[in-house]
């Protein structure tokens, strides 16, 4: 999956709710680049993309 450096600044809230609230350890999108997501990782992106009317 790509992303993009503003995303990154994004994401990373959601997957620190998902961790908590699943109790995974996944870890943060540090910067833009492309990226194979695990499942905590992509519900978070599916978050922060939900208003970009894709």
């Amino acid at each position: 999956m790509d992303i993009t450096s503003e995303e990154a600044g994004y994401i990373n809230p959601y997957i620190d709710e998902v961790n908590k609230t699943t109790g995974h350890k996944s870890k943060h999108i540090t910067k833009g680049g492309t990226y194979t997501l695990d499942g905590v990782q992509a519900t978070a992106y599916a978050r922060i993309r939900y208003t970009a009317g894709r």
